[in-house]
């Protein structure tokens, strides 16, 4: 699924209001069957990458849809960018959003001081997951810092 369709999909998705669940996999995806129920959106395949503009977009989807609780964008080459306009986003229009996972992106210490600033200033949001990011040993040093004084 190319960037073009993805953000079609998160506008037709945006005012779903029992939509609870989104998951966006990447590469480690489900053999690319999508499949939508009145609780969740499933989707992944192999050539399934959404990146720092799909990012960007699926922010725009959080400043409308209130009714998202779990997120999970794993393996999509998200980058500082994409992480810091997730976290603009999340700060200012979150409302229902307590578990996301953004393990197995190209986050690095810019984006996730962007995630740790959210974190400690959005108390809604209960778990994040940042596995496999570009972090680094110092900048897991200060992101410990940044948590700790909120």
């Amino acid at each position: 699924i190319d960037a073009i369709l993805m953000k079609k999909l998160l506008n037709a998705l945006m005012h779903e209001p029992d939509l609870t669940n989104l998951t966006l996999s990447g590469s480690g995806g489900s053999c690319g069957s999508y499949n939508y129920n009145t609780k969740g959106f499933h989707g992944g395949n192999d050539s399934t990458i959404l990146g720092d503009a799909v990012a960007e977009s699926l922010a725009a989807f959080f400043a409308i849809n209130k009714s998202i609780t779990t997120l999970s964008l794993a393996d999509n080459n998200i980058g500082d960018y994409g992480a810091k306009a997730l976290a603009f986003k999340l700060a200012h229009h979150n409302q229902t959003l307590t578990h996301i996972n953004l393990s197995a992106n190209s986050i690095g210490i810019v984006g996730a001081r962007a995630l740790a600033n959210l974190l400690s200033n959005q108390h809604v949001i209960l778990a994040l997951e940042l596995i496999q990011q570009k972090i680094g040993h110092a900048g897991a040093a200060e992101l410990s810092k940044l948590l700790a004084s909120s």
